[in-house]
């Protein structure tokens, strides 16, 4: 019996067009697309989660704040929606002539986006305009009622005096405040004395 060769097989256009034919078709085959459909709290499960981020936040046009930090997660489906910077967070705050009002450094942040309130913990570091620097490790700041707060120990470091205390109430940018326990230490002139 003589069996067709493999070079004479390629030689017979009708074959080769069949055979080209049958491999079209089965690579046109539709597939059945199975998806899995898994649940997730979204309490925990960020909706976005972004790496090396920089970003400007501005009001009516107007560049405000300036937000620089490693990680930032965004929890936008939770039952209180918020932003979580869970490795450091630095923030500029701009005037209106976009020059620092004040610098805002901590090891990790929420930002609670419905209620305006912002939570920073661990070595919170800010220096405003006129040159005070408040150091604690936990602070709020609540951006409807234009104030920040803490119920833990801070150092408030100005030109000319030391204070320290548990507690404080201030001012959105940190130009008045009030420590609820204070303890410090003030140089004073000899004239005043």
């Amino acid at each position: 019996m003589n069996y067709p060769t493999p070079n004479s097989i390629f030689k017979h256009p009708a074959v080769l067009l069949t055979l080209a034919f049958c491999c079209i078709l089965a690579s046109c085959k539709k597939e059945k697309q199975e998806y899995v459909h898994k649940k997730y709290n979204p309490e925990f499960v960020p909706t976005i989660d972004t790496d090396s981020v920089t970003m400007k936040i501005s009001d009516s046009g107007r560049v405000k704040y300036k937000v620089v930090t490693k990680t930032m997660q965004i929890f936008d489906k939770a039952k209180d929606p918020h932003w979580l910077f869970p490795h450091a967070l630095y923030l500029e705050q701009y005037d209106s002539a976009f020059h620092v009002n004040a610098t805002i450094q901590a090891d990790t942040a929420w930002n609670y986006t419905q209620r305006g309130l912002w939570r920073l913990k661990g070595h919170v570091v800010i220096k405003n305009v006129k040159g005070s620097i408040f150091k604690t490790e936990e602070l709020f700041w609540d951006q409807n009622q234009r104030k920040v707060y803490t119920d833990k120990f801070i150092k408030i470091t100005t030109p000319d005096r030391n204070l320290k205390g548990y507690g404080m109430d201030a001012s959105q940018d940190l130009s008045t405040y009030q420590i609820r326990k204070p303890s410090g230490t003030m140089d004073m002139k000899e004239e005043a004395l």
